[in-house]
C-alpha cells in the first residue's frame, strides 16, 4: 500500500503553487526539459478564475513524512464538453516506480469520475516516461489534430 496524503491546493497560500511549481520543473527536467515552466501567477489565476470561470483544481501529494512528492490538476469545463475532463499528475523522479503516480492518478479520475466526466485527457504522449505510465494505467491514446 502506498502512503499518499493528497490534498486540494489552496490558491491563498502563498508557497502552495510554489511547491507544485517546484515538483513540475522536476518531472520537466526529466519528461519535457524544453518546457519553459509556468509563473506561480499563472497557477494561482487558474486555480480561483479558471477558464472562463471554471476553476482548475490543482492537487498536491505528500509521502507520510510530508515530502511533496506528486502533483497534478483536474479541470472540467462548465459550459461545453461537459463529459470531459482534464487530468494532470506528475511524480518528482526521485519518488517514481513505487505507485504513487498511480495512487495520484486513481484520486484525479475518480474525482472526475464522480462529476460525470466520460472522457478524459491528459498531456504527455512526447514523453517516454508517460507513455510507460499510460500503457500500465491501460489507456488508449487518441490523436489530436
Amino acid at each position: 500500500m502506498v502512503d499518499l496524503h493528497i490534498e486540494l491546493m489552496n490558491a491563498a497560500d502563498p508557497t502552495a503553487p510554489e511547491d507544485l511549481l517546484g515538483l513540475y520543473a522536476a518531472a520537466d527536467a526529466v519528461d519535457r526539459p524544453w518546457h519553459p515552466g509556468w509563473p506561480s501567477s499563472l497557477v494561482r489565476t487558474l486555480a480561483t478564475h479558471g477558464w472562463d470561470d471554471a476553476p482548475e483544481q490543482f492537487f498536491l501529494g505528500r509521502a507520510g513524512d510530508g515530502t511533496l512528492v506528486a502533483a497534478g490538476s483536474v479541470f472540467m469545463p462548465d459550459r461545453e464538453n461537459r463529459h470531459t475532463a482534464l487530468v494532470e499528475a506528475r511524480v518528482h523522479p526521485d519518488h517514481r516506480r513505487r505507485g504513487l503516480g498511480s495512487s495520484f492518478y486513481e484520486h484525479l479520475e475518480r474525482l472526475a469520475a464522480e462529476a460525470n466526466r466520460t472522457t478524459l485527457f491528459t498531456f504527455g504522449a512526447d514523453s517516454s516516461s508517460v507513455r510507460g505510465f499510460a500503457r500500465t494505467e491501460g489507456m488508449r491514446w487518441a490523436r489530436s489534430a
